[in-house]
């Protein structure tokens, strides 16, 4: 297709595209003055022919970060203001002593809001690299305790058809085979729930017969 394409979402570009469809294609990151950040995939050859271009708009901004940025930018249009001060009090350094003494003040506050600028752009970058961190730690943590549990449902999946191959059910585990087994071990041969029918029988009869000749016995 023709020209770049957009998607937005609020996700890692890492979790969309696998390593291998990395290898042809550049990846170019673009600081805006807005709150996102881009991350532009284009061809190699950088030309707009059959393939395609995606443009995929991650924001990993936290409150921390967008209050850094704010103070970064009111930091910058305070320097800005210094240069312009700096360049009205050049015009003056050579009539006033005291446009001399202003000038040295301000330079020192230039250079001062300079180094706070910079400390203040390392710690914004080392705090999104620690959010990053802990962004894939939490993902790892989930893919571990999801295996898990995946594990778990297959061994009482396991326990359940082993149960019901003994309980005689259809279990998809060998229970047909099971029960066939087991009511050939019978007594002279006779499954097992014949035997304990017969069994009971016996000893109802047996009971019966005790019982009136017990009662013939009162009865005399």
């Amino acid at each position: 297709m023709k020209g770049p394409e957009s998607l937005e979402a609020p996700l890692i570009i890492s979790s969309f595209m696998e390593d291998d469809e990395l290898e042809s294609a550049d990846i170019e990151y673009e600081a805006r003055d807005d709150e996102d950040d881009d991350i532009v995939i284009m061809d190699n050859d950088g030309e707009d022919d059959d393939h395609f271009h995606l443009r995929f708009r991650v924001t990993t901004l936290t409150d921390e970060n967008r209050r850094m940025r704010r103070k970064v930018s009111s930091q910058v249009q305070q320097i800005r203001k210094l240069g312009l001060r700096l360049e009205e009090l050049q015009r003056e350094i050579e009539r006033s002593d005291q446009g001399r003494r202003a000038l040295a003040l301000i330079e020192l506050e230039l250079e001062t809001e300079i180094y706070r600028l910079n400390d203040d752009l390392v710690s914004s970058r080392s705090q999104s690299a620690m959010e990053l961190r802990r962004l894939r730690e939490a993902v790892d943590r989930l893919r571990l305790e999801r295996d898990c549990l995946v594990r778990r449902t297959a061994v009482m999946e396991a326990r359940v058809r082993h149960l019901e191959a003994r309980l005689g059910r259809k279990g998809g585990c060998g229970g047909d085979n099971v029960v066939e087994e087991e009511e050939g071990k019978g007594f002279l041969g006779f499954p097992w729930r014949i035997t304990a029918s017969l069994v009971g029988a016996v000893v109802v009869v047996v009971f019966a017969v005790v019982f009136l000749q017990s009662s013939k016995q009162k009865q005399r």
